[in-house]
């Protein structure tokens, strides 16, 4: 459906141009050092493709692999980061301390 938001995963060359010529958001996974130098192949891509103004701008998601505190959650802010992706699961407490831990960082 011309409604349904299309978000492309993936760090290669490729996946990037897919994210910027058919995306509406792009997910990566990692550090915010590793974020931020996943963006940076970004934006160099992103200079050299041509990307369709009816996508808009292209929506930065991450899947968070460092330990969240408020810092960290500001590091990713800082990079662009439109939206952290976090698997509570992986926090050694019941997901219940888990979710509202993580609700705090915001």
């Amino acid at each position: 459906p011309a409604s349904a938001r299309i978000a492309v995963g993936g760090a290669s060359d490729g996946a990037l141009r897919r994210a910027l010529t058919r995306g509406n958001a792009w997910i990566g996974v990692g550090t915010p050092e590793e974020t931020a130098a996943n963006l940076k192949r970004l934006r160099r891509l992103s200079a050299m493709t041509e990307r369709s103004d009816s996508l808009g701008a292209l929506e930065i998601n991450v899947v968070a692999t460092a330990s969240l505190d408020a810092s960290v959650v500001r590091q990713y802010e800082d990079l662009g980061v439109d939206q952290l992706i976090v698997f509570p699961s992986s926090i050694d407490m019941p997901l219940d301390e888990a979710l509202a831990k993580l609700i705090t960082l915001r």
